[in-house]
């Protein structure tokens, strides 16, 4: 536990003891950086209502101190996610609204709930946001370019369900590049996350569905490759996680399904 984070808890405890919590809640005597990581603390304990109270309370403080732009996404992100977690999509894309480049995932996620719900063409423009972070802001790191597979996938299949080809093209060369990175970007393979393989098996399917075999097949060719190289590790996670370690808790890549 860091620090910051033990000084969170022995703040609230000591308040507590000493019979003050009675009188004034301790969350509000905390630093920024100290409800932050509380926040965080009981995100990781699954108590997702109060981890999003704590989020809340430490983006008002952020911002009194004058935390602007790029620098409040960091503390976006976790209510963005939180309250597509519990489906609330206007929520969710308001506080998106507010970072920029949007964040991939985040993007992902709502156009999926938005395809979901049958508003089919403010999910295809949210998930243009993603094409375009995506375009201009390639990835080097492993989590975060599962995350970009994932995506494209979603893409493709919003731009297919328009008739756009041409688009649905691009999305499938994207993925099929991304893929191919994945595997050896930097002279060595890399072990496709566990929870990447059944998404990736159903956009297989959907390539065929739309009579593109060949890059259907392309694509089993180079799984098939990467696993003969770097076996996966059995104890990934099911699915394409959002974040990894203390914001695990936020969700994971949906897909249209």
């Amino acid at each position: 536990m860091s620090a910051g984070r033990l000084l969170a808890v022995g703040l609230i405890g000591a308040l507590l003891a000493s019979g003050c919590g009675r009188e004034k809640d301790p969350l509000k005597v905390m630093k920024p950086p100290q409800l932050q990581e509380e926040a965080e603390r009981r995100l990781s304990q699954g108590d997702i209502e109060g981890a999003e109270k704590v989020f809340r309370l430490a983006l008002a403080k952020f911002e009194e101190a004058g935390l602007k732009g790029e620098a409040l996404h960091p503390h976006l992100l976790p209510l963005i996610h939180l309250a597509i977690k519990r489906g609330d999509v206007a929520e969710g894309t308001k506080l998106l609204n507010r970072v920029f480049p949007p964040d991939v995932a985040a993007a992902n996620n709502i156009a999926v709930l938005l395809h979901g719900a049958g508003k089919l063409d403010e999910a295809r423009d949210m998930a243009e946001r993603a094409a375009r972070t995506m375009a201009a802001k390639p990835t080097e790191d492993d989590a975060e370019r599962g995350r970009f597979l994932a995506a494209w996938t979603t893409i493709d299949r919003l731009r297919v369900a328009r008739f756009d080809r041409p688009g649905a093209g691009e999305a499938s060369k994207a993925f099929l590049d991304l893929l191919m990175k994945h595997g050896t970007f930097d002279g060595r393979y890399h072990a496709l996350p566990r929870g990447l393989r059944a998404p990736i098996v159903r956009y297989q399917d959907f390539l065929f569905a739309t009579d593109r075999d060949a890059l259907a097949k392309q694509i089993g060719d180079i799984v098939e490759r990467i696993d003969q190289n770097a076996p996966p590790d059995p104890n990934d996670a099911l699915c394409v996680r959002i974040s990894e370690d203390r914001l695990q808790n936020l969700g994971c890549m949906l897909e249209i399904q």
